[in-house]
């Protein structure tokens, strides 16, 4: 079911493709792996937002990555992380790890707790020119700056925590009670809203953990809440 406002498509949760292995289970907002939607094949340059828990002391790995960004959001727990490139890294909650990946690059992510799920977004955005790997970390202050968008990433952006090679500036925010955040989307932009926890309000319609919003051309974006939200915001070209 998606429900339609002006020039934006909300996305349910329930309706992502669900996948089950021996070492995870994960969400996936576009077609990926075993599930495929004709009509959700990643939108612009982002392929793949995969909300996946890693069970207790389990590994997983991904191969073949070429001019990707590839984006770990870890929400809760705790993440080792090593690429193809020998690069090793403890990603915890709240941080971010960023693999730019040329060739063929493959990674592992590993859960150290032997008794919680770590929950982490898995998110994909095709770079827009042949890259040099790269990997970049960092913590994300959400809490400290409640009710502002903080710039994780972006193209050449000296206010981006971090760099991609695409034309995207990506945010995170944290939203407490009562918080609302605007965000004027230009002319000839496009964007992609993900909630990543929390409960909110976009264009009067509410919005839960797993929903997403396709948002088409120049408008003003307000997202307010009640409860607390924590979501990303990708502004693309």
């Amino acid at each position: 079911m998606l429900a339609n406002t002006t020039q934006n498509i909300i996305h349910k949760y329930w309706k992502r493709g669900n996948s089950k292995m021996r070492c995870m289970e994960s969400q996936h907002t576009f077609s990926f792996g075993g599930f495929f939607d004709a009509e959700q094949m990643g939108f612009r340059c982002l392929q793949v937002i995969n909300d996946n828990y890693l069970y207790p002391g389990h590994e997983f790995s991904c191969q073949n990555h070429c001019n990707t960004e590839i984006i770990t959001y870890v929400v809760q727990g705790q993440l080792e992380h090593k690429n193809s490139w020998g690069k090793k890294s403890l990603i915890e909650a709240g941080e971010v790890g960023i693999s730019t990946a040329t060739t063929s690059m493959s990674y592992q992510v590993l859960n150290p707790c032997r008794f919680k799920s770590t929950h982490f977004l898995n998110i994909w955005i095709n770079a827009n020119h042949p890259v040099q790997p790269k990997y970049q970390q960092e913590y994300l202050p959400l809490e400290e700056n409640s009710g502002k968008l903080l710039l994780l990433a972006a193209s050449d952006n000296s206010n981006a925590l971090m760099t991609i090679n695409q034309d995207v500036q990506m945010y995170s925010c944290y939203l407490q009670a009562g918080d609302y955040i605007k965000y004027n989307l230009k002319p000839h932009r496009y964007a992609w809203l993900y909630m990543v926890r929390g409960v909110a309000v976009f264009d009067r319609k509410l919005l839960v953990m797993g929903d997403s919003v396709q948002i088409h051309d120049s408008q003003l974006l307000m997202i307010t809440t009640e409860f607390s939200a924590e979501f990303l915001l990708f502004d693309m070209a």
